[in-house]
């Protein structure tokens, strides 16, 4: 091991999900870009972090996600969107399961 964080997230429930829209600017994120991922309602990737959204079962409550990885990877930019992308496609739906989400 050598001490860094590959990666860190964080989820909060709340009514909004608790981002604001200044939050979702592309142009925020080092090769950022809006992303169509199963299990959200928002997403947006880029090389190094990401952020997504999505309901619950109940209309008024959601959960947000932010994600945080190590930004020295070594990986062509694209190839890193695509990766962060996967995680987060991944990640979402088992969090979900996990607090009784099922929207």
């Amino acid at each position: 091991m050598d001490g860094r964080t590959a990666v860190a997230v964080e989820v909060r429930e709340s009514k909004e999900g608790g981002l604001h829209p200044e939050d979702w600017e592309p142009a925020n994120f080092k090769d950022g870009a809006t992303a169509r991922i199963p299990s959200t309602e928002k997403a947006l990737v880029g090389s190094d972090r990401a952020l997504a959204l999505t309901g619950c079962e109940d209309p008024y409550s959601a959960l947000s996600f932010r994600f945080f990885f190590d930004p020295d990877h070594g990986v062509e930019a694209g190839q890193r969107v695509a990766d962060v992308e996967a995680f987060v496609a991944d990640f979402v739906p088992s969090v979900k399961r996990g607090v009784g989400c099922t929207a």
